[in-house]
């Protein structure tokens, strides 16, 4: 095996931005191989039927799914139906909302990255509300207006603290998961 080769059973690993967001649609996965990044991620899928695995577990990821992927998180995202999807993928390191944490006193806000629920679906309007989050995020990241990058750090916290509160409320299973993956 090449050295650029990577077995079904490894992953790659792929170093973080302090702050990456995009929006796409897409037909084939970019993420198809195991993988993990040194931030973390979020991946909103706004339309389209994906599967997402991570670590052991494997959830289903439709329109309006909301998955926090961990730090060192071994995980990818297959197009099971082959149709066209689109997502919005935010990756960011601990330091880019480090200063951010005092703000928020007694909550950490990286804590639903370790809730033990990878996934979530939201309902009509926490949809509205995300996305809205996702679209000044993207205008951020794309314009670099005067003062963008603390508007981007006061976006994505917000969207941490939502996701903390909806993990928090008692919804009951915010999202099944589809099954685990026998370890190998």
């Amino acid at each position: 095996m090449r050295q650029s080769e990577v077995s079904p059973l490894e992953a790659r690993f792929y170093p973080s931005l302090p702050f990456y967001i995009s929006r796409e649609t897409k037909t084939h996965s970019s993420m198809p191989s195991l993988h993990y990044h040194d931030g973390y991620e979020i991946l909103y899928i706004v339309s389209g039927d994906l599967n997402c695995l991570v670590g052991d577990r494997s959830y289903p990821a439709v329109g309006g799914v909301l998955l926090a992927i961990d730090r060192n998180d071994r995980h990818r995202l297959t197009n099971v139906t082959g149709t066209p999807y689109e997502r919005v993928t935010l990756l960011f390191q601990r330091e880019f909302v480090a200063e951010m944490g005092s703000a928020v006193g007694e909550l950490d806000p990286l804590s639903c990255f370790g809730s033990g629920t990878h996934a979530m679906k939201l309902g009509g309007g926490e949809r509205d509300f995300v996305e809205g989050l996702f679209r000044k995020m993207i205008a951020e990241h794309q314009r670099q207006f005067p003062g963008y990058d603390a508007y981007r750090k006061l976006l994505l916290l917000e969207l941490l603290i939502f996701s903390r509160r909806l993990l928090d409320g008692g919804r009951p299973d915010p999202l099944l998961e589809t099954g685990r993956v026998p370890k190998r």
